[in-house]
């Protein structure tokens, strides 16, 4: 709910009279003007229109516990659309929020310079970026601790070349330097028909870096390139990938890993040249193409506990390699399909449904719990086994009760129901929120962190501590 009447807030009309003062009755008809007053803690709220004006932010920075928020004020269907372009130079603790931004010449979004924990968020990216050959763009001298999340992108028309999210490196010829975004998180969006979808990295030489990236519980359909990958220490998982060209390219970097994702009639699931683990996915339909680097021997890859199927339509080979790539293949299930030939396999304690006479595979008879309907598990002590297996949806991001969550953790309160707000203070203005931000929240609202440059804050429902962007206040929806 947001307040309509706390001077937090600054509003903005596009059809508004100039003269205005930034209040809910007299908003401001530019975002710019709201930008310009706007400090830590602060809340644009953009009314429902067509908003054409380009957007440039420099060296403008909130807190952890108190970001500067752009969020649109939906009422009725109405939705906030941007048709410019909006330009972020060393920000730190933004939040941009549930805008549609249309057909925008330039990236629509472009975060440069030293840019942290900055989070883009419900928005949706229709036909941006075809000049610019980008929708959503991340480079210059370092950002660290982005998040894009439960966005959706759809790539312009008539494009041969075109990425929806770009995390980029920089290099300053004058010193020879190059500075790498770290620990850039996108998950929960939807990319559809993108020629290439997400792209982590853009050089070739970044054996030195560590990213520490992370792409999960996104949705890849229909995409021609679903992520290009050039760093170090990337982490891809909880995906499900669908009728991709090309799922995962793995062109450059090291101790990638790609886990726990759900690849569906993807022509080429993953396409790695050097390290990397890839563990616990399931592969229906799709293979993995190992090829090596050009001029010499690769880093070995690890193939782990994960489940290759064959519908018998074309796949006979789930796993093909060359051989200045070696490959440890064990503890995978094989059903109707097998390994290509490779001297540089290292092959032990797979199963397959089929007797043959490959090494390292021992035969056993078995069907899928439930395959008509997507479940491909089975009670053998192979293959992936962590959900994956029946894995048709991404899951969002639950909704919680705070009271009960409070009651969990052996607050002793007594309150008014009515007079809620004032009990939780004015970082809760709902009853509910998404879990992920109540626990960040939490962490401020029990006054033990301190404001540093480093903050993190966990991700509830993953698997590791990832950087997040908090909200300031809750949209009306």
């Amino acid at each position: 709910m947001i307040d309509k009447l706390s001077q937090k807030n600054i509003w903005v009309n596009p059809c508004a009279v100039s003269g205005g003062d930034g209040s809910f009755d007299f908003p401001y008809s530019k975002i710019q003007t709201a930008i310009n007053e706007a400090a830590a803690g602060s809340t644009i709220v953009l009314f429902p229109g067509i908003y054409e004006e380009n957007l440039t932010v420099r060296d403008l920075c909130g807190l952890p516990e108190t970001p500067i928020t752009i969020t649109a004020f939906c009422r009725n269907g109405e939705k906030v659309v941007s048709c410019s372009e909006w330009y972020f130079y060393s920000v730190k603790d933004f939040i941009i929020k549930g805008i549609t931004f249309e057909k925008t010449s330039g990236s629509a979004i472009s975060m440069v310079g030293e840019f942290h924990r900055n989070s883009i968020k419900d928005c949706v990216f229709n036909e941006c970026g075809e000049t610019s050959e980008c929708a959503v763009f991340f480079g210059g001298s370092g950002g660290d601790g982005n998040v894009v999340e439960n966005c959706k992108f759809n790539a312009p028309k008539n494009c041969e070349s075109h990425i929806a999210v770009m995390v980029s490196q920089s290099v300053d010829l004058e010193d020879d330097s190059i500075a790498c975004s770290k620990n850039m998180s996108v998950r929960l969006c939807d990319f559809e028909n993108c020629i290439t979808a997400v792209a982590a990295g853009s050089g070739d030489d970044i054996s030195f870096m560590s990213s520490a990236h992370e792409i999960c519980d996104n949705l890849f359909k229909n995409c021609k390139n679903a992520i290009n990958l050039k760093t170090d220490a990337t982490r891809i998982f909880g995906n499900i990938f669908r009728s991709n060209e090309i799922a995962i390219n793995h062109i450059s970097g090291l101790e990638n890993e790609i886990f726990e994702n759900r690849f569906e009639n993807c022509r080429n699931a993953v396409i790695c040249k050097e390290d990397a683990t890839i563990g616990g996915n399931l592969f229906v339909d799709s293979k993995i193409s190992a090829i090596g680097k050009e001029g010499g021997k690769s880093l070995s890859v690890l193939i782990c506990e994960n489940t290759f199927v064959s519908s018998g339509k074309e796949l006979t080979k789930a796993v093909i390699c060359e051989e200045n790539l070696p490959l440890f293949v064990t503890k995978n299930i094989f059903y109707d399909c097998n390994l290509g030939e490779n001297k540089n396999f290292s092959v032990k304690d797979n199963v397959c449904n089929f007797e043959g006479k490959t090494e390292g595979f021992s035969f056993e008879k078995f069907e899928f719990l439930d395959r008509n309907n997507g479940d491909f598990s089975t009670n053998l002590n192979y293959g992936c086994k962590n959900g994956v297996e029946k894995l048709t949806d991404v899951v969002k991001i639950p909704q919680i009760n705070i009271l009960e969550m409070l009651e969990k953790r052996g607050e002793n309160f007594n309150y008014d129901k009515d007079n809620y707000k004032n009990y939780v203070g004015e970082r809760f203005a709902e009853e509910t929120l998404e879990e992920r931000d109540f626990l960040a929240k939490s962490m401020f609202f029990e006054d033990k962190i301190e404001e540093t440059e480093d903050f993190e804050a966990i991700s509830a429902g993953q698997q590791s501590l990832r950087p997040i962007g908090i909200d300031g206040e809750l949209e009306d929806n």
